[in-house]
């Protein structure tokens, strides 16, 4: 008997092609009317096969910004394939992106007991914790990320996002250098570096990475902000309060800020605190009546209590 030839397009290398050229074209639309004219072929009974499409079929619809249809093609592929990995972690992306944490790790979780190493599902799971403030259950789980894939930047971005929560600078400002390294154009990593390396005892490469960052992106209260504190730990007073009185301009809380630092710093050098006072109120002469006492010396430093 001689034996029928196999339809070339109903091998699931075919399909998967099939759908690999719809991507790179970015022909999102006319995929989905392919797949859907696939899912209702009668003789495809390959239920995992059909998952894959339904899990294709979401990502289609997620292309095309169409999220109430995109839940139901996960859905319907984990119905046919409980342990579908890919629709299973896609569904869990949906929760996290919608800020249900609590579904998102659940799922999350089935990800990483069906394969402990998805880099993905560890990442946002970390990221789930982090977000709900869980900062030292989620970082060992950005660092296991970094570990499986060296060049995840945004797990050691939020590695040393973590280390800087905790107060644990020299920590933080490794994961932040690699972060930087891996994307020099990421201004979160920069200014988390410039953080660290004042925080370190380095002002110097504190000043110049936020320079660098302030040329690329343009005015920034935090950038500001570090930027004047490692002026003030080089002795620079007046160039200083110039950075901080910046911040001003964008942010009208930052005046507070200014009277808290010039009083904090006269605690610690109360001639670098006048020269900083005095050149804040040049500009802001409105804050003259907080700041008087640190002119005027009223406000006194804090003697240390010798041993009797």
């Amino acid at each position: 008997m001689q034996k029928t030839k196999q339809d070339p397009t109903q091998s699931g290398q075919w399909i998967k092609d099939k759908i690999i050229e719809f991507k790179n074209k970015g022909q999102f639309a006319a995929m989905i009317q392919w797949l859907d004219k696939r899912l209702a072929d009668p003789e495809l009974d390959d239920r995992s096969l059909q998952a894959k499409l339904y899990n294709e079929l979401g990502l289609a619809h997620l292309a095309q910004d169409r999220p109430e249809k995109v839940r139901t093609c996960y859905e319907k592929a984990l119905a046919l394939v409980p342990d579908h990995v890919n629709a299973l972690y896609n569904l869990a992306n949906l929760d996290l992106g919608s800020g249900f944490y609590t579904a998102a790790l659940d799922r999350f979780s089935k990800v990483l007991d069906l394969a402990p190493d998805h880099a993905g599902a560890l990442y946002n799971s970390a990221l789930c914790h982090a977000l709900e403030g869980r900062i030292r259950v989620a970082l060992p789980l950005f660092v296991r990320v970094t570990q499986i894939n060296p060049l995840y930047m945004s797990a050691f971005y939020w590695a040393g996002e973590c280390q800087l929560n905790l107060k644990n600078y020299d920590s933080a400002l490794g994961c932040f250098e690699r972060s930087a390294e891996l994307d020099p154009d990421h201004p979160e990593s920069a200014r988390g570096l410039a953080i660290c390396q004042l925080k370190t005892g380095a002002p110097g490469a504190a000043l110049k990475t936020c320079q660098d960052l302030l040329n690329k992106t343009g005015p920034d209260p935090t950038v500001l902000k570090v930027m004047g504190d490692a002026l003030l730990a080089q002795g620079q007073a007046e160039a200083a309060a110039l950075c901080h009185l910046d911040m001003v301009f964008l942010d009208l809380d930052a005046k507070a800020f200014l009277v808290s630092r010039a009083k904090a710093l006269f605690e610690k050098n109360p001639k670098t605190a006048k020269q900083y006072t005095q050149r804040i109120i040049d500009d802001l002469p409105e804050l003259a009546s907080a700041m008087a006492p640190i002119v005027t010396d009223e406000i006194k430093p804090e003697t240390p209590v010798l041993p009797a």
